[in-house]
């Protein structure tokens, strides 16, 4: 109770004083007697009261006091009180180990002890002044510990209200330092290699480009990698690459940084004269043509490298990358295992290349593009069985421009999925005409692998046009390249799906890929057809006389239609009949037609077909 001694001595007073009252006689004085006892016993009792309240707060507070201490020195951070002096009246136990201090040492030290002279002069040109204005200051500094290493920190100094003591508050960031150069370090190199990865090579080329110092960037691509991942694996080609890497490193010096660009193409940076980056690329390709050791298996590998300098050449670095790029395709071209300086032919090339790709996506909106169609003959009997479906491109300006150039484009653009459904369309629409019309023709057409690959929807769309046209399903031969090996796994299927459809398909240009006859026999085909490139020697020698023959063999051990492409002259005709080829097209026959010129063509044609004579074009 608040009042207890109070009314506990005033109860004594009161019943002493009555108890004598009692036995004596009463009196207005003893009266007054007993009214001064109580209230000397009240202003008694009070004090008492007041001690004993006293006596417990500061029970309680100082209890509280013991708990906000061992508070205080169960966090992490390090905390202390500093008076007006700026010593330390109060350390925490974190603060004690952060500095490596004893308590006895940290106690009215001076706060300086903990931090170089340089942070000192910070703190007191920057913190102190907001402490006085502000009352508060938050900063990171550098601690220096008892031994003089140091270490990162975070600093939140208050100023203590109704006072000049500094509360301060310490947090270690070592660790978050660390943490944030390893993300550093994660943006800025390679995972795989270590190597400064391409955001590091933006930044080197903004720099050089700022000082406008002339350097070269060289574009190394290795070579025919996909296939190293594809037989050896995932881990191995990163053990590979891992090895390139480390060989390229021995060209980073002063005048020379490398970089690994993505997947397996790297970029040096080399600030040297003309000459100098020639012997550096040559010495870059006789040592990466070193044997490499890969988990105890000896690997072979080559790369290409294509380069540009700046300022020459571009001064913008994705244009000094895209062209170094396309003179390490051209080295590609070339043979592989070879560098390619850019030049004037390559850099017009890039142009009309970028030309071309402008005009390619007018042409598909404005029916530039339209269908040839050559003729394919029974070598036998010179009878027509079918046509092929040839792309032409017939631009207002430039005439017609070559398949070879813009189908290609067209592929590393995406565009050849649009081009390759209107091909089909229109192939399976004309080839429905002519049947009409009494001219009973099978048709062939193109389909590329990025087509079968990319297209998800092209069975469903063949499908549908299919069912719209009056052709027969057993009439349509798709053709298709060796490059299909390239994603094997995702095409396979589609060309299961196709010839469920009733499709036969037809194994184009074979011989100048890299089939194997496991390949060829998992292949759902019907038909090989011959490369010109064998057909236009078969006359000159008995080595290509006798490739063709192993290949129409292998054709009749399959039970797959062989057709000869390219055959322009009746010579060859003699020797394709004699080796048992099946069908053949051809210049000697007819060059590719336009749908209303083959039309009048095969009109004028009775009997077997005549010959017209030879062609260089190189046409099929």
């Amino acid at each position: 109770m608040r009042y207890k001694a109070t009314l506990i001595l005033c109860l004594v007073i009161l019943t002493a004083n009555g108890l004598h009252m009692l036995y004596n006689e009463f009196s207005a004085v003893r009266l007054l007697i007993l009214g001064v006892n109580i209230a000397i016993a009240w202003f008694l009792g009070r004090k008492m009261d007041q001690y004993l309240q006293m006596r417990q707060e500061l029970s309680r507070t100082k209890e509280n006091l013991i708990q906000y201490s061992y508070g205080l020195d169960s966090t992490k951070d390090g905390i202390g009180i500093t008076n007006e002096a700026g010593r330390f009246e109060y350390v925490n136990h974190a603060h004690i180990e952060l500095y490596g201090y004893s308590r006895m040492e940290l106690l009215h030290a001076h706060w300086s002890i903990c931090y170089s002279h340089e942070t000192q002069e910070r703190v007191a040109g920057v913190a102190v002044p907001a402490l006085r204005r502000d009352g508060f200051w938050r900063g990171e500094a550098e601690g220096v510990r008892k031994d003089g290493t140091t270490f990162p920190q975070e600093l939140v100094l208050s100023q203590i209200r109704g006072s000049s003591k500094v509360f301060c508050v310490v947090r270690d960031l070592t660790e978050h330092k660390g943490a944030e150069a390893k993300i550093r370090q994660l943006a800025l190199t390679n995972e795989v290699t270590g190597l400064p990865n391409r955001r590091s090579l933006l930044n080197k080329m903004a720099d050089l480009m700022a000082g406008r110092a002339p350097f070269y960037v060289l574009f190394v691509d290795v070579d025919r990698f996909k296939h190293v991942n594809d037989t050896l694996g995932h881990e191995m080609g990163d053990q590979l690459l891992l090895q390139v890497a480390q060989r390229l490193g021995a060209f980073e010096n002063e005048e020379g940084a490398v970089f690994h660009f993505g997947g397996d193409e790297f970029i040096l940076l080399l600030q040297c004269s003309s000459d100098q980056v020639k012997r550096s690329a040559a010495a870059i390709l006789a040592s990466i043509g070193e044997p490499f050791d890969i988990s105890g298996m000896e690997l072979n590998i080559t790369v290409s490298i294509g380069i540009s300098g700046y300022p020459d050449d571009h001064e913008e670095w994705e244009g000094l990358i895209g062209l170094a790029d396309t003179a390490m395709y051209q080295a590609k071209l070339a043979g592989k295992n070879r560098y390619q300086i850019i030049n004037h032919d390559i850099k017009a090339a890039l142009k009309r290349k970028a030309y071309l790709e402008t005009e390619l996506k007018k042409a598909i909106r404005n029916r530039q593009l339209e269908l040839h169609y050559q003729p394919i003959l029974e070598l036998e009997g010179r009878q027509v069985t079918a046509v092929e479906a040839l792309l032409r491109w017939n631009h207002p300006q430039l005439g017609m421009v070559s398949p070879a150039e813009f189908v290609p484009l067209a592929e590393e653009t995406g565009m050849i999925t649009d081009i390759g459904r209107w091909v089909i369309q229109e192939a399976l629409t004309q080839a429905g005409i002519w049947g009409q019309r009494g001219y009973s023709l099978g048709v062939s057409i193109n389909v590329s692998q990025r087509q079968l690959g990319n297209d998800r929807g092209l069975v469903d769309y063949i499908r549908e046009r299919l069912a719209a046209g009056p052709i027969d399903p057993a009439q349509v031969v798709l053709e298709i390249t060796e490059s299909v090996m390239e994603d094997y796994e995702t095409i396979i299927p589609v060309l299961n799906e196709l010839r469920q459809l009733g499709l036969r398909i037809a194994l184009d240009d074979f011989g100048t890929g890299f089939s194997s006859l496991s390949f060829i026999k998992r292949l759902p085909i019907n038909m090989l057809k011959i490369d010109q490139s064998f057909i236009r020697e078969l006359t000159s020698g008995q080595t290509d006389v006798a490739i063709i023959k192993s290949i129409l063999e292998l054709a009749i051990n399959l039970e797959l239609t062989s057709v000869a492409e390219g055959v322009e002259t009746p010579e060859q005709v003699d020797i394709l009949k004699r080796l048992q080829c099946s069908k053949g097209q051809g210049y000697l026959f007819s060059k590719p037609l336009p749908a209303q010129a083959l039309e009048s063509w095969l009109a004028e044609q009775s009997g077997p077909i005549k010959q017209t004579g030879t062609a260089d074009t190189g046409a099929k």
